[in-house]
């Protein structure tokens, strides 16, 4: 079963609270003595992550595997949630936390300023039923070392109201149009690493800029993404953050196209609104949230812990289906409630993932190689999004 209510997003919006990485820059000397074997004792677990992704009932009494990992473990938890991913990174900064769920543009900003630490994948018995694509993903693993392990992923569509489009679109150039005759009501999520959805269909349609890889822009490919972001506001009819308030506005037909998730779509269908999704020629950006460990954990044998149970085949399933994503762990495809789960989020598909972009953490030194240029930087992209949201 889908939740209709948790309206996530994992990106930014509204004002910053950015830490500097200065400020995070204070945790201890990443050699780290890892834990194991993993003790049997238990513990006090303080975990920060979205809404959604550490469960224990609350919402809906069936989806909980906070209280049975409790049960199974003697671990206690306390659960913290953030809805921004710059609330997270400032969450690493006031300490505190034993495990943190990362979302993907934030990952890279957390390794380089020093605040997580390693993560050894032996104490994970789970860990080897990991589809290989989430293994050593460059948003998880920096200069071959593993930092943090995925739990699913999932790609940004484009979603269409179908009684308006007779016929399905094939690319994002529909929301790029500055003809458009959509305007006003085009629906686009909210957050800074829409510029990599422009550097995505740029590097279709506009191969002479260069762009290889959407998150490493240098400063003249950056200003051609911002400059068409720019132009599209003028189009937009709302930037959302919360799917199910973004469904009812395809319901009014106030919206009928924009960027969307699979989970949409199947509240539609359940609630009979004619709103469809689909991959365009161009590819697609996408998410993963990264469990990751700060360095500062106090309880880092619970950690580990939380981490392996959420690759259980058991607590995948159910948490895949509870946020709308294809599982990490293939073994729980047999377990969800809905037995077409991991077909209709493409979970064993990997042709489908080869162009899906999953966000990473834009960094000065251009992630595509280049060392002749710099890129343009995580913080950056911030700015200029909350800079471009503020402008009338």
């Amino acid at each position: 079963m889908l939740i209709a209510g948790l309206g996530l997003v994992l990106a930014s919006c509204g004002q910053a609270d950015t830490a500097s990485d200065q400020e995070l820059a204070t945790s201890p000397d990443t050699a780290f003595a890892w834990p194991g074997p993993l003790s049997d004792t238990g513990g006090t677990l303080t975990i920060a992550a979205p809404p959604g992704y550490a469960e224990r009932g609350a919402t809906k009494p069936q989806v909980n595997w906070v209280t049975p990992f409790e049960e199974a473990t003697g671990c206690k938890v306390n659960v913290v949630t953030f809805s921004r991913a710059e609330q997270g990174i400032q969450f690493i900064k006031d300490g505190g936390y034993d495990v943190i769920g990362v979302p993907s543009e934030a990952t890279g900003k957390l390794v380089a300023s020093g605040s997580m630490q390693p993560i050894n994948t032996d104490l994970l018995t789970h860990y080897a039923e990991i589809v290989p694509a989430l293994k050593k993903a460059p948003w998880n693993t920096f200069d071959s070392v593993t930092y943090g392990v995925s739990d699913g992923r999932g790609a940004n569509l484009l979603q269409y109201h179908s009684k308006v489009f007779k016929t399905p679109p094939k690319s994002w150039s529909v929301l790029w149009d500055p003809q458009t005759q959509y305007a006003g009501r085009i629906s686009i999520l909210d957050t800074p690493m829409h510029f990599a959805d422009a550097a995505v269909y740029l590097m279709k349609s506009n191969p002479e800029l260069g762009i290889t890889d959407p998150y490493a822009l240098d400063a003249d490919q950056f200003a051609f993404v911002r400059d068409l972001v720019l132009q599209q506001k003028t189009a937009v009819g709302e930037y959302w953050a919360d799917y199910a308030a973004q469904l009812e506005q395809f319901k009014q037909k106030n919206m009928v196209v924009g960027d969307g998730w699979q989970v949409t779509q199947n509240l539609a269908r359940a609630r009979d609104i004619p709103v469809a999704v689909t991959k365009p020629d161009e590819g697609t950006t996408g998410w993963s949230l990264t469990w990751m460990i700060p360095a500062t954990a106090a309880s880092p044998n619970c950690a580990y812990k939380w981490i392996d149970w959420v690759l259980t085949p058991e607590t995948n399933a159910q948490l895949a289906e509870w946020v709308g994503q294809a599982p990490a762990n293939l073994n729980a495809c047999i377990l969800t409630d809905d037995p077409a789960h991991c077909q209709t989020y493409k979970a064993r598909d990997a042709s489908f993932w080869k162009d899906v972009y999953v966000w990473r953490t834009p960094d000065s030194a251009c992630l595509d190689g280049r060392t002749e240029v710099e890129c343009v930087p995580y913080d950056e992209w911030n700015r200029n999004w909350y800079a471009l949201r503020a402008a009338g």
